[in-house]
């Protein structure tokens, strides 16, 4: 079964690998993960959830300021760190080089200095 995908108030028709690391959730608005930078991973392990938001700086062009993606019934395939915490409260900060999704429901996330590789059943990505 292929993992569903969808946005707040949009659906892809179409999926192909990539499609969520730049997509046109809306006319004028165009979301490209690597002009973003990671500012939250957040894996809940008792109830199956992994949120990952992103951030754009204010004069983004296409006025995406955030993107939120939402996995559900998530298993955490592999979660590697460089090791090289700067100190801050988001040491994965930086900027994102990847976002594929193989079908039918892994997803594989590259920072800068992490690697994250889940499977999940759904993802919603909201854009703001």
């Amino acid at each position: 079964m292929c993992a569903s995908i969808a946005g707040n108030g949009w659906t892809f028709d179409e999926i192909d690998e990539g499609t969520l690391y730049e997509f046109c959730p809306r006319p004028g608005v165009h979301v490209r993960l690597h002009d973003a930078s990671c500012t939250e991973i957040r894996f809940d392990p008792v109830h199956r959830t992994l949120v990952v938001r992103f951030a754009f700086d204010e004069d983004y062009p296409g006025r995406a300021v955030c993107a939120t993606y939402e996995f559900s019934d998530v298993i955490v395939r592999d979660w590697t760190d460089d090791g090289s915490d700067d100190g801050t409260d988001a040491p994965w900060r930086g900027q994102v080089t990847e976002l594929t999704w193989d079908a039918p429901r892994t997803f594989h996330l590259g920072l800068a200095e992490v690697a994250l590789t889940v499977e999940a059943s759904a993802v919603v990505v909201s854009v703001t």
